[in-house]
Parts: C-alpha cells; structure tokens; sequence
C-alpha cells in the first residue's frame, strides 16, 4: 500500500479549508490514490444519534462533504469504519486525546443497521463502480473483538458484494 495511501488523523479535520489544501497539495506533489482517517463514526461527524425513544438518526452530510472533496481531486478514501458513537457505546473506554471511543456497541443490530445504512448511502450516492474501488476496514476499535454473528454478516453483505464485483 505504500505510495498508495496516505493517513491524515481524524475525519472531521477534512472538513477545514485548510486541511483540504493541504490534501490536494499532496495529491499533486506524491500521487497517492487513497486516504485513510480515524473517527468517520464518532460524534464530532454527526453520523448517529437516537432520539428520546431510542430509535436511530443518521446523518450522513458530513461523510459527503468530506468524500465529496476528496472524489474531486481525483483521490478514494480508504474507508475506517470507527471508532463508536457514544449514543451505540457499551462503555467509556477510549484513547487518544480526542476520546475515540473503542468499546464494542451495547447493541449489535442497531451497530450492524448503522453500517448497513451507510454502505447504502454512499453506495447510492457514489455508485457501485466507485463504491468498489475503495478499501474498508474495521477500525481502531481496539477492544472491539467480539465477533456480531450473523446479524452483521448480514448487514454488511453489500459491501461484500460490491467488492467482489471487481
């Protein structure tokens, strides 16, 4: 993957002016094709929230935004589903100075539909053919080791699909 693929810390950063610049400064100067970032699903994204009944909100415009961007300077993003909303978290645990949550979700459905609903999203806005070109990973939930069974298989089978499609 090397002189493929860039980190760049967290997600909400691509959201700046200045990161972006950046961003296309090095695109232009090194060629990479793909970027990696912490954090796509913690709460500074706006991504999942529940409402007084419990029942899940998605909001996925800061993905676009930040997808978007990079789409249009001719980059992929390596896509880092992590670490977990607070609002799906079993716990408190986290590292880094920014708290990224690493617990494993208090619910899996509710963890696997969140998934699910976004490959959709960006699948439906992007297109298939985009879609799977990009890389995923299950990100940097560190304590996150629990295996969701067949609910989650099931959820996340488009994305299988998607690739495999190549």
């Amino acid at each position: 993957m090397f002189k493929e693929c860039i980190g760049a810390g967290r997600a909400n950063e691509g959201l700046r002016a200045d990161w972006q610049q950046q961003l296309a400064y090095v695109k232009k100067e090194c060629g990479f094709k793909y970027i990696r970032m912490h954090g796509l699903l913690t709460d500074d994204m706006g991504v999942y929230r529940e409402d007084r009944n419990g029942n899940p909100e998605y909001n996925f415009q800061y993905i676009d935004v930040l997808y978007d961007y990079i789409i249009s300077i001719g980059m992929k993003p390596f896509v880092e589903l992590g670490f977990m909303p607070e609002a799906l978290a079993s716990g408190k645990q986290t590292i880094f100075w920014w708290r990224g949550n690493v617990t494993p979700p208090k619910d899996y459905n509710k963890w696997g539909e969140l998934i699910s609903n976004l490959i959709q999203h960006i699948t439906e806005r992007y297109g298939v053919d985009e879609v799977k070109t990009w890389y995923l990973k299950f990100g940097m939930n560190l304590t996150f080791r629990r295996v969701s069974g067949q609910e989650l298989k099931r959820n996340i089978s488009n994305y299988i699909s998607i690739r495999s499609m190549q």
